[in-house]
């Protein structure tokens, strides 16, 4: 497994450049697509008038802003300390140390704070990725699998690995269930902008990243018919997998 302190280097320097451009320009999509989890999560959360919120690894603040109009003027969203919620939507498995950064987030829970979060289950669970990946494997040779203890996308796909990890870090065995939703990686834009969306974030960019033109091109007509079959225009809708994750200071 990588460094964590060089994991953490190299995640700031992703998304303070490709990674985060990217992500800004795709924004408004990916906020429509991921809009039924984002409604899940704050179900869970529950933000009341009034708390002190955290929203960790906010993305362009749509969460943040649905959180901030639950609490209403009386209370706050930020990343400062003394919170009475922790709430995060897909940012929370990306640390270099995860026991380490959620020990850390216990310090800053107030008492009787409350956790949520949502991460995804593994990837073969969650079509919507797999789908385009596996016709992108056509054109290029499979990936590694990566070290399942190792941050990225699918780190806290095993349940077992969430309960350690929070365990360790102070926080109450969580509560773990399953979110099961078909997302629309078009957002109601058709099937080109479902080819754009899977070639531009997560696995299949990865997969393609560095290789020929030529084999992009053929990766992405591959991608295209791959998604036809699950056209229902303007939609291109798939299944997608995750967890839904609660917990409290041990």
């Amino acid at each position: 497994m990588a460094d964590p302190e060089q994991f953490n280097a190299d995640q700031l320097a992703f998304w303070n450049g490709p990674g985060g451009h990217t992500w800004v320009a795709r924004q408004e999509h990916t906020d429509i697509t991921l809009a039924p989890v984002s409604e899940a999560l704050l179900a869970l959360a529950a933000p009341r008038t009034g708390e002190q919120v955290l929203d960790i690894g906010c993305g362009c603040g749509a969460t943040t802003l649905e959180l901030a109009r639950a609490v209403g003027p009386a209370g706050r969203v930020a990343a400062l300390d003394g919170f009475d919620l922790l709430a995060s939507n897909f940012g929370v498995m990306f640390f270099g140390n995860p026991v380490a950064a959620f020990a850390h987030m216990r310090r800053a829970a107030s008492p009787g704070a409350r956790m949520a979060f949502v991460c995804w289950r593994p990837i073969t669970e969650n079509p919507w990725m797999e789908v385009p990946l596996q016709a992108v494997y056509r054109h290029v040779p499979r990936r590694p699998k990566p070290d399942p203890q190792a941050p990225g996308m699918f780190a806290f796909a095993d349940s077992q690995r969430v309960f350690q990890v929070l365990s360790a870090a102070g926080w109450a065995p969580p509560r773990l269930d399953k979110l099961d939703l078909d997302l629309d990686i078009a957002a109601g834009r058709g099937l080109e902008e479902a080819v754009d969306q899977s070639t531009q974030i997560g696995a299949v960019n990865s997969a393609l990243r560095g290789q020929p033109a030529e084999t992009v091109a053929a990766a992405i007509v591959s991608i295209r018919e791959a998604l036809a079959a699950h056209l229902d225009s303007p939609s291109v809708r798939l299944p997608g997998a995750m967890w839904l994750v609660s917990s409290a200071p041990a």
